[in-house]
């Protein structure tokens, strides 16, 4: 697990990422929303690291983590228009706001193609297809809720 489960990464000043024990989610914090977005993007590139890993290994239990992995980013690609919405009245924010709901998205992919080298990866050690559960699918994330 990238930055290990239970374990607090602090890439940069000003960001922290959180990996929980329960579910080795990763928790990302941020003084500000550009430190927030650097977070997901060091987190997301730990996890393509990670689907790498798991390929080159040939290990299907690494593989099967990586939804979970992909879960704080989605969740950060779905409410940052949100985020954006708050900057409406400021309209240098708003385009920088616009700008950053660009770079979650992209991100939201990058982690989407993570799980699908996990999903090649169960294929390659077991032989049979089976699509990870992920945001583009219903029930994939949970919310912030839970």
């Amino acid at each position: 697990m990238p930055g290990g489960v239970g374990t607090t990464e602090t890439p940069r000043s000003g960001v922290q990422i959180f990996r929980d024990s329960k579910f080795g989610m990763a928790h990302i914090y941020g003084q500000t929303r550009a430190d927030v977005m650097f977070g997901a993007g060091y987190a997301t590139a730990e996890e393509r690291l990670f689907a790498m890993d798991a390929l080159r290994r040939r290990d299907l239990e690494l593989s099967l983590r990586l939804p979970k992995m992909d879960d704080p980013v989605d969740r950060l690609n779905r409410n940052m228009h949100f985020e954006v919405a708050k900057l409406a009245d400021e309209p240098r924010a708003l385009e920088w706001g616009m700008h950053m709901n660009l770079a979650a998205r992209a991100l939201e992919r990058v982690g989407d193609n993570a799980v699908d080298i996990g999903e090649q990866v169960a294929f390659l050690v077991s032989g049979e297809f089976r699509e990870f559960t992920d945001a583009s699918h219903p029930g994939g994330v949970a919310s912030d809720a839970t």
